[in-house]
This record gives C-alpha cells, sequence and structure tokens, in this order.
C-alpha cells in the first residue's frame, strides 16, 4: 500500500485496480470491511453509484474495497478462479494496512460480481463474516455455489440473495433453485416475512444451529430492454460514465435500496465468538 490515510485510494495490485475508500474514524482504529465487486461492462465507480457503500461504510465504520475488472469498461470482465484468487490476496493487503476489525469483514457483488460473491461464500466461509449477493445464481455456464455434498460453505454463514423476477440476465427460475438449494443444504426453515408489498418480499430462513439465509424478490425493472429486472433497487446511477453502456438502476420508485439493505444486513451479522 503507498498510502494509509483516510480518502479515496486506488491501487494496482495483481493486475488489477482496487479502488478503497477509508473513512477518518478507519485511520485511527480498526473498522470492518466490505468488498463490493461490480457486474459485467462495469467498474468500481459504476459499482458505487449503484450501491452508495463508500458513503454508507463512512456512516458506519467500514473500509470498502471496489476492484475494477479487466479491461476497461464495455469490455469488463472478471475471470472466474484467476481474480477470485487477486481480489483474496489485495483483501489480506489491506485488512493487515488499515488494521481490519477481523469480526466484520463482508462481501457483497451484483450479477458476474455475484458470482464471485457466492464463491467466497463457498470456497471462502472462514474469511468473511457474511455475505450479500445480487442477481447472481448457479447457471449452466456459470461456476457460483452448487449448495450440494460438499460445495457449499464450510459453516452456516449468512446469507442476503436479491433476485428480480423480470430478470432477463439471469432467470427466475435458476433463482428460484438457488434459493431452495441454500434452504436444503442447510436445512433451514422459513422464519417468515421481513418486509413485503405488491411488488416485493424479503423473507428469512433459520436453523436451531444459527443459519441465516434471507432471500428479496422484486418485480422492477431498468430502463433497458437488454436488462429489464437484472437492476439495482433504489439506485440513483445517472449513466453516462466512459465505457457505460446503460445505467444498472431500477428505473422506478422502488421500497428499499440494495446498498442499504446490504449494509444493514452486515451490521446485523459480524463473524461469531
Amino acid at each position: 500500500m503507498t498510502a494509509v490515510g483516510a480518502g479515496e485510494h486506488d491501487f494496482p495490485c495483481g493486475g488489477l485496480v482496487h479502488h478503497v475508500s477509508v473513512p477518518p474514524q478507519c485511520a485511527e482504529s480498526p473498522c470492518g470491511l466490505i468488498v463490493d465487486i461490480h457486474g459485467l461492462t462495469m467498474n468500481a465507480m459504476m459499482q458505487d453509484r449503484n450501491t452508495n457503500l463508500r458513503a454508507l461504510g463512512a456512516k458506519h465504520g467500514f473500509v470498502v474495497v471496489q476492484p475494477s475488472a479487466n479491461p476497461a469498461p464495455p469490455a469488463s470482465s472478471w475471470k472466474t478462479g484467476e481474480d477470485d484468487q487477486k481480489v483474496l490476496a489485495f483483501l489480506d493487503d489491506a485488512i493487515a494496512a488499515w488494521h481490519v476489525d477481523l469480526r466484520r469483514v463482508h462481501a457483497t457483488g451484483f450479477s458476474q460480481g455475484g458470482l464471485m460473491t457466492w464463491r467466497f461464500a463457498c470456497k471462502h466461509a472462514d474469511r468473511f463474516a457474511s455475505f450479500a449477493v445480487g442477481a447472481s445464481c448457479n447457471y449452466p455456464t456459470q461456476e457460483a455455489c452448487p449448495f450440494s455434498g460438499a460445495a457449499k460453505p464450510s459453516r452456516l454463514v449468512p446469507i442476503l440473495y436479491m433476485h428480480g423476477k423480470d430478470d432477463v440476465i439471469y432467470l427466475w427460475q435458476a433463482a428460484e433453485a438457488m434459493r431452495d438449494a441454500v434452504i436444503a443444504a442447510w436445512g433451514l426453515s422459513d422464519a417468515g416475512v421481513v418486509s413485503s408489498d405488491g411488488r416485493h418480499e424479503r423473507r428469512r430462513w433459520t436453523s436451531p444451529q444459527g443459519g441465516v439465509f434471507e432471500f428479496v424478490w422484486h418485480d422492477y425493472r431498468a430502463d433497458s430492454n437488454v436488462l429489464q429486472g437484472h437492476c439495482y433497487p433504489g439506485s440513483t446511477d445517472p449513466g453516462g460514465a466512459p465505457g457505460q453502456l446503460f445505467s444498472f438502476r431500477c428505473d422506478e420508485d422502488t421500497a428499499f435500496a440494495w446498498g442499504e439493505i446490504a449494509m444493514g444486513f452486515f451490521l446485523d451479522h459480524p463473524m461469531p465468538d
């Protein structure tokens, strides 16, 4: 790390550039850390325009790491496995540089970034307190986390999963299958609805052993026929960034903002003692 003070930093590492947002309080005493991973065609700046996690991290005491895939948008795409290890290696450096509170290390991602987040849950549950995954699931041509046999997290790590019913990138039927696989693998029981209206529902499943899984569906849509329901609820992304093909925001009023409920989930689920 070339600088560890408060502020916004860009660190090249392993061929990737990682944007790190360090709130003032995190330069003085240990904070938590969130890695926030963008989807196909995007970069760190576009991701933050949709999650607002830099501002939320400053409010709640988290260093926020947002890596950018290569090449630059709109061709940016994560390399399965290879980039996973690069991001994990950078997180190790960031945790050491800012003396991060190891009980409060979390991961979130959307779309292709959600696939990486699922893989982190599947293979590295010991390193993260909880996960929030948006618009991503097991798919025949893309690796996430099977949640079958030994191919599942090593512990009952808390997971928040959000998916749009009108998603045309990762179809709703695949999202339902992902939800059901998590519930079956961990033997979870329905603990009831957390919030709902005519256009979304957030439901929780738990187990006596401490497992927590929450699934949020919505029927909001982006202002793009390419994306339709593949969008971030509550995003204010205006679009128009260099290389940006379209805004990923859900283009209508929403009952929740994805970045805010992800942050709330992280606050509620530190690593157990």
